[in-house]
């Protein structure tokens, strides 16, 4: 049986599905399932059509009914990957291009850790620290970190919103929140929206967003506290904090938001990239499902087209085991492969404690 997950969603058709060499095919009156709908001027949805360029209209409406699903994908640069049995179709190309048009914050909503739910937009008039974390990096020590800074700068108009972007599920990173006890929107994220929304490609990432909705400073890859490896003392990045007090207090005339640091490092989203979420998506879902052999096979594909996200690296890593899956004895072998992209990038603010 064929599966297919439309944009997050598993669709029922009123057909089966049909794959061909040619692609996925299915009924022009299927479509609606998927939010589209056939009229003389295209293919619709809302106030989107897209016309069928001429000489393609065989290869994708076919004969009769049929309508061929992948290459409308390829139509409209809509990644899409398949083990077979299951296709996972991403976004078309206007949505997940340009998230970060004009430097404004993409808007979501995630639940928090109780199940309330909240939406970035909910804090226009604050500035906003935002930071992604996972319970298998070294970022979820610094929960109560950001927990006691917002607390000390919530009067002066900051909010943090910490995301855990976690595969392994919500249950993982309970403890570390549950330790912290934070006043701040704590979220989660397992399907990695905020990092596709934001393009990010690591754990931890900041960003800065102010009273507008606009980012100032983005993917700051920084740890608020970190072990001595000597002495094993928790030592907090006081650069960091005082970095933010300094912009709490002077907006945009203070020099660390100078010329949006980093903004660069995430305002271009690749095809490369959204073809590897819709392989690591695709993973996912076969790895909830207990095909681990598939799910691996699909996890590697994402590498493959997205070496520089360690994301999808990470993630998968962390769902099973490093060596026997993949080959590696460590992430440290893997950062250390010649011509391996950055693990972080460079930043100004050091990351460390005076």
């Amino acid at each position: 049986m064929t599966t297919v997950i439309y944009e997050g969603k598993p669709v029922t058709f009123a057909s089966p599905p049909t794959v061909a060499a040619s692609g996925l095919w299915v009924s022009r009156a299927d479509l609606g399932a998927l939010d589209w709908e056939p009229k003389p001027e295209g293919i619709c949805r809302g106030d989107v059509c897209v016309p069928i360029p001429a000489g393609k209209e065989s290869s994708i409406l076919g004969e009769g009914e049929a309508f061929n699903l992948t290459g409308f994908a390829d139509l409209i640069e809509q990644p899409y990957a398949t083990d077979g049995d299951i296709w996972y179709f991403g976004e078309p190309g206007w949505q997940w291009k340009n998230h970060i048009e004009s430097r404004t914050a993409p808007d979501f909503e995630l639940l928090d850790f109780a199940g309330k739910p909240h939406r970035l937009s909910d804090h226009r008039g604050q500035k906003v620290i935002l930071v992604c974390w996972a319970s298998w990096c070294g970022c979820r020590f610094d929960l109560p970190v950001w927990s006691e800074l917002r607390d000390e700068l919530h009067a002066q108009g900051l909010e943090i919103i910490t995301v855990d972007t976690d595969s392994k599920g919500i249950e993982a990173g309970r403890p570390f929140v549950d330790e912290a006890t934070p006043m701040n929107p704590t979220l989660f994220d397992g399907n990695h929206l905020v990092p596709e929304l934001f393009n990010t490609k690591n754990v931890p990432a900041a960003f800065w967003i102010d009273e507008q909705g606009t980012i100032v400073r983005a993917n700051d890859p920084i740890y608020a506290r970190r072990r001595n490896p000597e002495t094993q003392e928790w030592i907090v990045n006081t650069r960091y904090q005082d970095a933010i007090r300094d912009w709490v207090a002077k907006g945009p005339d203070s020099e660390f938001v100078a010329g949006a640091p980093g903004l660069d490092s995430v305002e271009e989203q690749t095809w490369e990239n959204m073809e590897g979420l819709a392989h690591f998506r695709l993973g996912l879902y076969l790895q909830e499902q207990g095909q681990t052999d598939q799910a691996i096979a699909q996890f590697k594909e994402a590498h493959r087209l997205a070496p520089g996200n360690y994301n999808y690296r990470r993630q998968a890593y962390n769902l099973g085991n490093i060596k026997d899956d993949y080959g590696y004895e460590t992430m440290r072998d893997v950062i250390n492969e010649p011509g391996a992209p950055a693990f972080y990038r460079q930043v100004d603010i050091v990351n460390m404690a005076r």
